[in-house]
């Protein structure tokens, strides 16, 4: 026999002695009822303990005692179950790093899926430790400059803007790839040539873009790979020289003090110094609204040139009879310039060194390319030396860029895309396309790619 922990059925009486002490008896004089009382012999102990919830049976099927279940008293399941998932987020800027993986202590595996953040262990001991191990991604500016050195496309040397690169049969090449110069903040990086070469896609906001230049302050200028769905005018009319201005009518909108645009509850931008928008900065930014807004965070104000400076020629403001050639019409065009093409901006002086009042320098954060940069990514003015349709900014098209080029009588003038070339038509022209250029954040990450067209650079 041996002991419960519960009482049975029966009474006992305490009295006092004379002493102070009690004693006790059993109510029933009949012990023969109560051979398992507290007083009575000696029991067996047969002790009860009760085993963990989480507890691990390692064999055995509990039928007989030979194959009693056989408790592994090291583990436990409540460390970690046989497999184990959970949530692992990077901090911002970091990735996955597929190289070192994760690492686990006493021989474990484990495994980490990106795309949803989940670490998977297989089968751990209470003692596993696992490490995710993440990488900072690269910045975009970086990663582009490293890309171009590693394929030995980075160039240290000046090539020839007079011809087209690469040009058309006839000529000798003057240089594909990364190229620098100089513009408004320090060292510039440009894109210039042969599309076969250079790798300079960008996916970004659900389009392709084309790297033109990573800018002296790192942002990255891009423009996009195609037109966008309708055809401008730059402007509406083209009676004035003020016309070729992407604003006119406005205060002068020097490099100390440059015209900026910013929003104004809704797709037009509101330009604190001008007094008229031209017809293309207006379509240009209700495209910008309608397409763009949502990562207006990752696109950042850059300089832009729509550089109406004296070149030569008669300065009257209305119908002259001679006609008024702009800065960029000297060095893409004819002048002693020609064929030194310029990533700085003139501040917009006439002959006489006073400020205009249409054009300058402009602070945006969507606009177009210049004809120098047109020219710097080896398109040519002259049609005989034009670049080829191998060249990554050739288009069947026509496509407007930001630079005056002259005015006359009646008329006033910018340059244009055209094939290989760099042209010129009436700012009036309507049937000409639109390609927006951006410019992103000098802290831009990529996530992926190699800038090829199959595999763009991924903005994070």
């Amino acid at each position: 026999m041996f002991f419960t922990m519960s009482p049975g059925d029966f009474s006992v009486v305490i009295t006092s002695d004379n002493n102070g002490g009690v004693t006790i008896s059993y109510a029933s004089a009949d012990w023969s009822q109560h051979e398992g009382n507290v007083m009575h012999g000696e029991r067996g102990v047969r002790p009860v303990i009760n085993i963990r919830a989480d507890a691990i049976v390692e064999s055995g099927n509990g039928q007989s005692g030979s194959n009693a279940y056989k408790i592994n008293l090291n583990e436990r399941t409540t460390d970690y179950k046989t497999t184990t998932t959970m949530k692992v987020y990077p901090d911002p800027g970091y990735e996955y790093d597929t190289t070192k993986g994760v690492t686990c202590t006493n021989g474990q595996s484990g495994s980490y899926n990106k795309t949803n953040n989940t670490l998977t262990i297989n089968s751990p001991s209470k003692e596993t430790e696992c490490t995710v191990n993440f990488k900072q991604l690269p910045k975009l500016a970086d990663k582009i400059i490293a890309d171009a050195k590693s394929k030995n496309i980075y160039k240290t040397t000046t090539p020839d803007f007079t011809i087209g690169e690469p040009p058309e049969s006839g000529s000798s090449a003057t240089g594909s790839g990364l190229f620098t110069a100089q513009d408004d903040k320090e060292t510039s990086y440009y894109f210039r040539g042969d599309k076969t070469l250079i790798n300079n896609y960008v996916r970004f906001a659900g389009f392709n873009w084309r790297v033109v230049r990573i800018n002296g302050d790192k942002t990255i200028r891009l423009i996009l790979d195609d037109r966008i769905g309708f055809q401008a005018s730059f402007n509406n009319l083209e009676n004035r020289h003020n016309l070729v201005g992407y604003t006119y009518n406005n205060t002068s909108c020097t490099n100390s003090s440059p015209c900026e645009s910013t929003y104004n509850n809704g797709p037009i931008f509101n330009n604190a110094n001008e007094q008229a928008n031209s017809n293309i900065k207006t379509k240009l930014e209700e495209w910008y609204y309608d397409n763009l807004k949502d990562y207006d965070d990752k696109i950042a104000y850059a300089t832009y040139c729509n550089d109406t400076s004296y070149g030569s020629g008669d300065d009257d403001t209305y119908f002259t009879l001679h006609k008024l050639y702009y800065g960029p019409y000297t060095r893409i065009v004819s002048g002693s310039n020609r064929g030194h093409p310029i990533l700085t901006c003139p501040d917009p002086t006439d002959q006489n060194n006073t400020m205009r009042t249409y054009g300058g320098v402009y602070q945006l954060k969507i606009g177009l390319l210049s004809a120098d940069e047109m020219n710097y990514a080896g398109l040519s003015y002259s049609s005989s030396k034009a670049a080829s349709s191998n060249n990554y900014l050739y288009k069947s098209y026509d496509w407007w860029s930001m630079s005056p080029s002259n005015s006359g009588t009646g008329y006033a003038d910018v340059f244009y895309g055209n094939g290989g070339a760099i042209k010129i038509q009436y700012v009036s022209f309507t049937s000409t396309n639109v390609r927006p250029v951006i410019n992103l954040n000098a802290d831009t990450l990529t996530t992926s790619g190699d800038g090829s067209s199959s595999s763009p650079y991924e903005v994070h």
